[in-house]
């Protein structure tokens, strides 16, 4: 029989046998950590030094990952007691005993979280501090399943499961610039508020520009970070916006800072106006109704709404 310590992440034994093996042992112990070995194959598991076995020298003995929750329900019976007796039968059900010769490299599997950092899709810092989210235990070892709501906005957006790298859960958000005239702000409003609904974050000035804010510089941040560029134009408004406009020429200048042929800039027609010279060469979108703002959303919202609009039906 096996005397192990009861404890909540995998088991460590009471006596200790030292072997030798080519990485530090030391370090990996207790550590959750994926196994490569040379076949090419991967196997996680917790690291237990401690629980090796006379009949398998010189092998690294893991906790399979797999098994760690059943091998915790057969260990809940002796809850509360500190040393609790294994048979070698149970060992060897639960544990794989991984020969040091066959394995290329260890990689501890990391399952803290001390940062939440969000970025935009194309990696630019966002920095919500009020961002409201749900964390969960990830499919994947060292994974983090995450929905989100975009700062305003009361749907739940689930985006799957996002790797935590170096202790920081890096959250990726679609982020839009919208450009338009007074005039039609209460339409544009509108639809800014539809696409936060998609999990897409929407940049406006009279929602993000505070009072003594340098206007200029914020928006010129703001257009450098976005993922696209909506501008809209409608009738009203068609005569007011052009190349002299700062907003458009800034997008234009960051256009052309992207590989040829990747989408930033995205006109959008309100209604049956002419679009302006400057901005012949882009593909143009029409919004009257909501089919037509699910096309938008297929575009530049995240993967995972992506994959759910293309499979609704027309």
């Amino acid at each position: 029989m096996l005397l192990i310590r009861n404890v909540y992440e995998g088991i460590i034994c009471k006596f200790n046998i030292g072997f030798e093996m080519n990485i530090d042992e030391k370090s990996l112990d207790q550590k959750l950590v994926k196994v490569k070995l040379v076949s090419g194959d991967s196997i996680i598991g917790t690291v237990q030094l401690n629980a090796k076995l006379a009949k398998y020298p010189n092998t690294l003995p893991l906790l399979l990952y797999q098994k760690a929750d059943e091998f915790k329900k057969r260990l809940k019976a002796f809850s509360g007691k500190q040393f609790v007796a294994v048979s070698l039968e149970i060992a060897e059900e639960f544990f794989e005993y991984i020969p040091l010769d066959i394995i290329e490299k260890c990689e501890i599997v990391e399952t803290e979280v001390h940062t939440i950092r969000t970025v935009t899709e194309n990696g630019k810092e966002l920095g919500f501090k009020d961002l409201e989210g749900k964390f969960r235990k990830g499919a994947k070892p060292g994974h983090i399943n995450v929905s989100y709501k975009i700062p305003g906005d009361t749907k739940l957006i689930q985006i799957g499961d996002i790797p935590i790298k170096n202790g920081v859960l890096e959250i990726k958000l679609p982020v839009v610039f919208i450009s338009y005239a007074r005039e039609d702000e209460k339409i544009v409003k509108k639809l800014a508020n539809k696409l936060n609904t998609y999990g897409i974050a929407t940049w406006l000035d009279k929602k993000n520009l505070l009072p003594g804010d340098d206007w200029e510089l914020k928006v010129e941040e703001a257009i450098e970070k976005a993922d696209f560029f909506l501008i809209f134009l409608s009738r009203a408004t068609e005569q007011k916006i052009g190349y002299k406009n700062r907003e458009l020429k800034l997008a234009l200048k960051q256009q052309s800072y992207r590989p040829r042929g990747k989408v930033f800039i995205v006109p959008i027609l309100l209604d049956e106006c002419t679009p302006p010279y400057d901005l012949r060469e882009f593909n143009w979108l029409k919004l009257s109704d909501d089919k037509e703002l699910r096309s938008l959303a297929k575009m530049i919202a995240p993967s995972s709404v992506k994959v759910k609009l293309s499979q609704e039906k027309s």
